[in-house]
């Protein structure tokens, strides 16, 4: 899609223009009720697919409802509030993904949506600036009306993250549905990992990791660099359980220290062992922590099943 096209589509639908946040209160659909505003980053991808942040609340949904939205669909890994868009007669399918890229499971669950719901169909992640997005202009690519190009400008004006290099990936290497893939169940509310298996996998990625910067050369420091901005999102994913709330100042330094560690794959490789040491470090220290401190409510096995020890 052109951008004279975009920009067209935006001006009638009163949306917003590439580059510009959620429309102001007077700016929502005028059917709208008072004090019901669209989720934050809300834009249009197409004519009929749309994206933004996670809608919050019933007010949220109502305007949803008001723009002409039937479909909404999560590709978060927070579970959908279901309930509050049935009540907005609203339908939710949930299509959970990480950081690291579209999975082709996903990407058929996508296009067996797209192809079977007519209406409108808004997309959203946690921000609206990630995930969505790229979910979004999958399911453009797929029905047609947009280009490469054109997917490609929206990831853009979104601010979808450049070290966030498996969503552009996908996105820019679409060419349909790969032959064969079953898709991902098509449900409502799909299962989320829980605080023992999100540890889990934040621990597979730091021993990749330590692997790589191990090996230092090009081509293994370009993949710590993803590796490490996957860690530090698989940190903040496990501040929003509600499970790990007591873990949670422990995990906003963690991914503060993971950010710094991909910082120092870019300027100071030499260094970047050390600043992965002081993310195991953390985690060790905040594990012999909560061992030790029953009152928190966090069940012994979080901490028996993964225990990792400081380096």
């Amino acid at each position: 899609m052109s951008s004279i096209r975009f920009v067209i589509l935006a001006a009638l639908l009163g949306l917003p223009f590439p580059g510009q946040g959620a429309p102001p209160a007077e700016a929502v659909s005028a059917g709208a009720a008072a004090g019901a505003r669209l989720p934050e980053n809300f834009r249009p991808f197409t004519a009929r697919i749309f994206c933004g942040a996670q809608p919050e609340g019933d007010n949220a949904f109502r305007a949803l409802r008001d723009a002409g939205i039937g479909l909404v669909l999560s590709v978060d890994g927070a579970t959908p509030d279901v309930a509050a868009a049935q009540r907005q007669g609203i339908r939710y399918v949930h299509l959970p993904f990480g950081y690291d890229g579209v999975p082709p499971t996903v990407v058929a669950a996508l296009a067996q949506v797209v192809s079977t719901s007519p209406g409108k169909i808004f997309i959203h992640c946690h921000h609206g600036k990630h995930r969505g997005p790229a979910a979004a202009a999958i399911a453009g690519l797929f029905e047609g009306s947009l280009d490469q190009a054109g997917a490609l400008h929206l990831l853009e004006a979104a601010g979808t993250g450049r070290e966030y290099e498996g969503l552009w990936r996908d996105v820019r290497e679409f060419h349909g549905v790969p032959e064969g893939v079953v898709p991902a169940p098509i449900v409502e509310t799909a299962p989320v990992p829980d605080l023992v298996s999100a540890m889990v996998e934040a621990d597979d990625v730091a021993s990749r990791l330590k692997d790589l910067l191990g090996v230092a050369d090009e081509q293994a420091l370009s993949e710590a660099a993803r590796q490490a901005v996957l860690l530090r999102e698989a940190f903040l994913e496990m501040v929003r359980l509600e499970e790990a709330a007591p873990l949670r100042p422990g995990l906003l330094e963690a991914s503060d220290l993971a950010t710094g560690l991909r910082e120092a794959i870019a300027t100071n490789p030499r260094s970047a062992m050390v600043s992965l040491d002081r993310i195991r470090a953390k985690c060790a220290e905040c594990h012999r922590s909560e061992r030790n401190n029953r009152s928190s409510g966090i069940p012994i096995h979080v901490f028996t099943k993964l225990s990792p020890t400081a380096p």
